[in-house]
């Protein structure tokens, strides 16, 4: 069983599969006018989920997705069993960065923007 309440709070059962279908809205106010965006090449998605207080770098669930996964308007955000069936039940948060690629340097480095998509927001695993 999973749900994911209009204030974005989900509760998922531990061990069951998690599927959810992401738009990327850069607009990060709420007066502003919706604005999806399209994945392009080199860019990357991220869904982590994090024990209270824990860094996103110390995520216990990371998910990373690419042009590949973006599906005409949208990712798929899946968690299978095995990435909650060995978690403690109780209160986490998840967040949603986009990582949008901006150039290659002389020396063959990519660089990219960052904007988190989804702020850290309450994850329940029951």
């Amino acid at each position: 069983m999973q749900n994911i309440g209009l204030n974005k709070v989900i509760t998922l059962v531990k061990g069951d599969t998690f599927l959810y279908e992401y738009k990327i809205n850069l607009k990060s106010n709420a007066d502003q006018e919706t604005d999806y965006y399209t994945m392009q090449e080199k860019d990357h998605l991220y869904f982590v989920v994090m024990e209270p207080n824990q860094a996103f770098e110390q995520a216990v669930v990371r998910k990373i997705y690419g042009i590949n996964d973006f599906i005409e308007d949208h990712i798929n955000i899946k968690l299978d069993s095995d990435d909650t069936w060995n978690l403690t039940t109780g209160k986490y948060y998840y967040t949603i960065k986009l990582e949008k690629y901006t150039e290659t340097d002389d020396n063959g480095e990519n660089h990219y923007d960052v904007f988190t998509t989804q702020p850290n927001t309450l994850f329940f695993l029951v």
